[in-house]
């Protein structure tokens, strides 16, 4: 099965139990619920892997992107303090 159906699928069964006794008094009720919810996530599969690779691809495009761009290959990180008797410590850091 699909992770992410399994993810959904353990939400369903755990936690959202909770949330259902406040809409479903009955457990009976609740269970045909959550039957149902998970009828429909399975037949909506496909429909969440096709969005699962979109989602996936377009961080590949992000990736590329970023990758992309250059960048310097230098820089400096200034940290600065003040002690006690009023004297200034710095610190230059190159960072490559």
């Amino acid at each position: 099965m699909n992770p992410i159906l399994n993810a959904v699928m353990g939400i369903i069964g755990g936690p959202l139990d909770g949330l259902l006794s406040r809409f479903f008094p009955s457990k009976e009720k609740a269970q045909e619920f959550q039957a149902e919810l998970q009828k429909m996530l399975v037949e909506q599969e496909g429909e969440i892997t096709k969005a699962a690779i979109a989602v996936q691809q377009g961080q590949i495009e992000v990736n590329k992107v970023e990758a992309s761009v250059p960048t310097a290959g230098t820089g400096f990180v200034a940290t600065g303090a003040v002690t006690d008797n009023s004297t200034y410590n710095f610190v230059i850091l190159e960072v490559n």
